[in-house]
C-alpha cells in the first residue's frame, strides 16, 4: 500500500498516473510539511520574514524583562511597555472561543512593540445583579486595564455587563474597541445614557423575548433584526463574508485605514443598528463614521471627544495577520500603550493622531 503522508495525503511512486507532475499528492491539500523542498520558502523570503517577527518578539520580551526600555522612534512608546487589555466576554474562562481576537491583539502588540497582557473579565460579573465578590473582582480588573475590548457573541448572558463596560470606557476615557455585539452594546449604552439618547428602556431586539418586552416601541430598540432576516429562523440567515464599508473623510476610522475611502471587511451578524435612532445619536455626539454602500446600515462608530473609542459591526480580527495587523487593533494597542506610559507634554489623543499622520 502507498505510504501515508503527515498531512493525510498518499505518496505515489514515480510513473503512477495518479501522481501529478509536481509530485504533490492528489488526495489531500498539501500542508507545509509536504513541500518537496522546504528551501523554496527561503527563496520566497518567508523564512526571513518569520525571522524578523521572531527577533522583534524577542526584543520586546527582553526590554520588558530588563526594565531598560528605549523609546521607539516610530511610535514614541517605550519598547516592551506592558499593556493590559480587559477582554469583557461571555466565556471569560474559554480563550479558544475568542482565538481570532487574541491573535489579532498579539499581531497588533508585535507591530507596536508592546508587551501584551489580557485580563479576562466575565461580563456577567459586571451586571448590577452579579455576585458581590465576583463583581468586585471584575470591576477591579476593569479599572486596572489600559484598554477595553468587548468582542462579538450571541445570547443574553453577560449582555448588561458588556453595556456597563462600554459606559465605563467611554466616561473614563479608557481606550475601547467593540466588535459586532460589542459594537451594538456601545450603541445601547449611549442610547441609555442621560447625556446620550436618555432612554433607559433602550435594548436590542435580540433580547426582547428573554426580557418579556415583545411589544416595546420601535424607538426603544437600539438594535433590530436586519430586514432581510426572518426572526426566529437561525439557519442560513446571517449576513456573512466580505462587505464594503465607506469611511467618513477626516474620521478616526479613515485615518486608521491609511485614509482609504472604503474598506472590505468580513461580517457575521443578523442584527443592525436601528435606523430610526441614528440621527438622534449623531446629534448627541455618537459618530457613525462607517456605513455600508447603501448608506443605511451602520458599520463603524466613534466618539470624537474620546482618546480612542471605536466600534465595528464587522470582524476585523478575521483578516489580521502578523505582517498586516488589523488597523483598529493597532489603534487600540497604541492608545492603550500611551495610557500606560503617558506623556506630560500633550494629551493622549494629540499623540495618537500625530502618530497616525506619520
Amino acid at each position: 500500500a502507498p505510504a501515508r503522508l503527515p498531512g493525510g495525503g498518499v505518496a505515489r511512486p514515480p510513473g503512477d498516473p495518479r501522481r501529478p507532475a509536481g509530485g504533490e499528492p492528489t488526495e489531500a491539500v498539501a500542508g507545509a510539511d509536504e513541500l518537496a523542498n522546504p528551501l523554496l520558502r527561503k527563496g520566497a523570503g518567508v523564512l526571513d520574514f518569520w525571522q524578523q517577527i521572531g527577533d522583534k518578539v524577542d526584543a520586546i520580551r527582553e526590554a520588558h524583562a530588563s526594565g531598560g526600555r528605549p523609546v521607539q522612534p516610530g511610535s514614541g512608546v517605550p519598547l516592551g511597555t506592558e499593556v493590559t487589555i480587559a477582554m469583557v466576554a461571555k466565556y471569560a474562562d474559554g480563550m479558544d472561543a475568542y482565538h481570532s481576537v487574541v491573535k489579532a491583539l498579539e499581531h497588533a502588540a508585535i507591530s507596536e512593540g508592546v508587551h501584551l497582557e489580557i485580563a479576562w473579565i466575565d461580563a456577567e460579573a459586571l451586571s448590577e445583579d452579579g455576585d458581590a465578590a465576583a463583581s468586585s473582582k471584575a470591576w477591579d480588573a476593569l479599572k486596572a486595564a489600559d484598554g477595553v475590548l468587548v468582542p462579538g457573541g450571541f445570547g443574553q448572558r453577560g449582555w448588561e455587563g458588556k453595556i456597563r463596560a462600554c459606559g465605563f470606557a467611554r466616561h473614563g476615557a479608557v481606550p475601547f474597541l467593540g466588535i459586532c455585539l460589542g459594537f451594538q452594546a456601545a450603541v445601547t449604552d449611549f442610547m441609555r445614557d442621560p447625556s446620550g439618547g436618555n432612554n433607559p428602556r433602550a435594548n436590542s431586539q435580540e433580547f426582547e423575548e428573554e426580557n418579556g418586552a415583545a411589544n416595546v416601541s420601535e424607538e426603544d430598540r437600539s438594535v433590530i433584526y436586519m430586514p432581510e432576516i426572518t426572526p426566529g429562523q437561525m439557519g442560513g440567515t446571517m449576513r456573512c463574508g466580505g462587505r464594503e464599508a465607506l469611511l467618513e473623510r477626516g474620521s478616526l476610522a479613515r485615518r486608521l485605514y491609511n485614509n482609504a475611502p472604503a474598506v472590505i471587511e468580513r461580517h457575521r451578524h443578523r442584527y443592525e443598528v436601528n435606523p430610526l435612532i441614528i440621527e438622534g445619536l449623531r446629534e448627541r455626539g455618537l459618530k457613525f463614521s462607517g456605513v455600508d454602500t447603501t448608506k443605511t446600515r451602520m458599520e463603524v462608530l466613534e466618539v470624537d471627544s474620546h482618546p480612542y473609542f471605536i466600534g465595528t459591526q464587522f470582524h476585523p480580527e478575521y483578516k489580521s495577520r502578523p505582517e498586516t495587523p488589523a488597523p483598529v487593533f493597532v489603534g487600540l494597542l497604541r492608545a492603550a500603550a500611551q495610557r500606560a506610559a503617558p506623556r506630560a507634554s500633550c494629551t493622549e489623543r494629540d499623540i495618537f493622531f500625530s502618530l497616525l499622520r506619520r
